[in-house]
């Protein structure tokens, strides 16, 4: 049962800042680790990853979450911020248990002390990553108020693009999850068991964005999310420039990665393009403006 109309609409509360202001600092770290320093993850990552190609694909990840975050922190209401908590907490979920399954192959007993100190706060971040968002949600969720109302549903060609991406990618994702080998063979470039998982619970995170987005069905609430959609795919063409050798390009495989990567940019720009106006005027106004504050 919906809230009444009269009720104050839920914000954002400042715990939950705190935290995506973390999340800023660590995709910050994770970006510049994993994209800018590709080649070296041996010496200043969690555990070496080879070809840097895969480094730099987890990296404009990363890279698209820095950008999330940052706008997320920025929100005032509640709606607007569930893209930036409901996917990452999918998407940790499932990079915890990659971690988990192949622990072995982490520097947490590097001689080195930078592979190992970061090896040691990826895995204690993620311990602590998954019950805080889900904390967040239930949290939030719980609380009486309501939602705003839509203002720019999503367009039916829109809607039905992240319908068939989520699908694609939640798909993919599950199945190179239970089966890295077998998948690695069809996928672009190669992968080991631990990279395959680790893209595998990308691919299942972004899937669950692009499902809530059609649940959420308002362009306005997913502007922060969807802008480090596209961050990502402009992160990861850049990477297909940098890498393109480590890409099998006489495969099917390459060119469907191609041409959902080139897909994800007008799906990230338009949604921007569309809502910039109103997302200028809500930060301009003053809080509790339009909106309930928290009881």
């Amino acid at each position: 049962m919906s809230a009444p109309h009269s009720a104050p609409v839920r914000l954002v509360y400042p715990a939950l800042r705190w935290v995506l202001l973390a999340f800023v600092a660590l995709a910050t770290l994770a970006w510049v680790a994993l994209y800018l320093a590709s080649e070296r993850t041996d010496q200043s990552f969690a555990w070496t990853i080879e070809p840097p190609l895969t480094a730099a694909a987890l990296g404009a990840g990363y890279g698209g979450a820095l950008v999330m975050f940052l706008l997320a922190v920025r929100e005032r209401v509640w709606a607007n911020v569930r893209i930036a908590v409901v996917p990452p907490l999918v998407l940790s979920a499932g990079t915890l248990a990659a971690t988990l399954i192949h622990i072995d192959r982490f520097h947490l007993s590097a001689e080195a002390l930078v592979p190992r100190t970061v090896a040691w706060v990826w895995l204690v971040v993620y311990v602590a990553v998954v019950p805080a968002l889900a904390g967040a949600y239930w949290w939030h969720h719980r609380r009486p108020g309501r939602d705003p109302e839509r203002e720019f549903p999503v367009p039916g060609w829109l809607s039905w693009l992240l319908s068939a991406q989520g699908v694609l990618l939640v798909g993919v994702g599950l199945a190179l999850f239970i089966a890295p080998a077998a998948v690695g063979q069809v996928w672009p470039w190669e992968l080991t068991a631990l990279t395959g998982r680790a893209i595998a619970a990308w691919l299942v995170g972004l899937g669950a964005a692009a499902a809530l987005a059609t649940v959420e069905n308002d362009l306005r609430r997913l502007r922060a999310g969807i802008a480090g959609y596209a961050v990502i795919a402009a992160l990861l063409l850049g990477a297909l420039l940098r890498y393109g050798a480590d890409v099998r390009w006489d495969s099917l495989a390459a060119w469907v990665f191609l041409a959902t990567v080139v897909s994800m940019l007008p799906m990230g720009v338009y949604p921007l393009w569309m809502t910039r106006h109103r997302a200028a005027v809500e930060l301009a106004q003053e809080p509790g403006q339009d909106v309930g504050r928290p009881g």
